[in-house]
């Protein structure tokens, strides 16, 4: 069974910024995500999360390369 658009990552990530703003220790928050992997990217950005740079050839699969957005939400 897929869980696209039953908004099960929107859910995630609210459950975790929600507890992350709690900490008053924590400043930001930090991820990688394939370029090509552009719902994920687009759901990281509703949630206020910037691209600060690109990592290219972070990963390899088989014989294909794929780039990666580094970002950061800060608290």
């Amino acid at each position: 069974m897929s869980v696209r658009r039953k908004e099960v990552g929107r859910a995630l990530i609210d459950a975790l910024l929600e507890k992350a703003k709690r900490d008053s220790s924590l400043e930001q928050i930090m991820l990688a995500v394939a370029t090509c992997q552009n719902a994920a990217r687009g759901l990281y950005r509703e949630f206020g999360f910037e691209t600060y740079g690109t990592e290219p050839n972070a990963l390899k699969v088989g014989a294909r390369y794929i780039d990666e957005d580094h970002m950061i939400l800060r608290i």
